[in-house]
């Protein structure tokens, strides 16, 4: 899956009276509702939710302090942080960038970073293709982002036309012999009922969360970047080509 530039993993020590602590924070902010995961090497991981919109909404690091509180470790405890750089809703991906880039610098961690589609397309099995789907410019929009992932090959990222890409991806999937398909994200009811040489399954998730975030980070899928990360928008290099 699409990844950024690589470094080298470190464990922190921690002061923690249980010795020390290899856990990673995983962010996820890529809709209005945001949530954080922690997971150590030693205990079950810890995952929380907010909406941005509710009255005692507090922030992103209101909800990682509390996380951090009820999986009993210190921020000194984090041996690396992940995060969701979107494609999403922008003002929210931003948001969580920014704070995700924020934390790595002052505890000196290096950083997970991977785009939203993929940690969607992540909570499938990958033994057929998958395409994951994101509204572009709200539901009223034809435009998506789509995540094209294939057994085997690199993943593509795109953003058009919802029909054209369907029908593309539809007849390339087709050609190489592949009789099913499995859509995660937005538009899932709306595929199922599209008319493809292919079988549409329904595989959920409507939106990215941090649990399979954390997950991904935890197996080593996505590799370490060293430094500050970006958002991915409809401006980035990756959806201009």
């Amino acid at each position: 899956m699409p990844a950024l530039a690589a470094g080298p993993a470190r464990a922190r020590a921690s002061n923690h009276p249980g010795g020390k602590v290899k856990a990673i924070l995983a962010i996820e902010t890529s809709t209005k509702d945001y949530s954080v995961a922690i997971g150590t090497d030693s205990a079950a991981s810890v995952r929380l939710t907010t909406t941005r919109f509710e009255p005692d909404f507090d922030g992103i690091a209101g909800l990682v302090d509390k996380a951090l509180a009820e999986a009993g470790i210190r921020s000194s405890d984090l041996a690396a942080v992940a995060v969701d750089i979107g494609p999403g809703n922008l003002t929210s991906v931003r948001a969580g960038v920014a704070y995700a880039n924020g934390l790595a610098y002052a505890l000196d961690l290096p950083m997970y970073a991977t785009d939203s589609l993929s940690v969607m397309a992540h909570s499938v099995p990958a033994d057929s293709p998958v395409l994951a789907l994101r509204p572009a410019r709200g539901v009223a929009s034809s435009e998506v982002y789509a995540g094209i992932y294939v057994p085997g090959r690199p993943a593509t990222l795109r953003r058009g036309d919802y029909w054209v890409i369907i029908d593309e991806v539809a007849n390339s999937l087709a050609e190489q012999g592949f009789d099913s398909l499995t859509v995660v994200g937005a538009y899932r009811p709306e595929m199922t009922d599209v008319s493809t040489s292919l079988k549409v399954q329904d595989g959920g998730p409507a939106a990215p969360d941090a649990s399979t975030l954390l997950a991904m980070a935890q197996a080593g899928e996505e590799r370490m970047s060293p430094g500050p990360v970006g958002p991915l928008t409809e401006e980035s290099e990756t959806f201009l080509e």
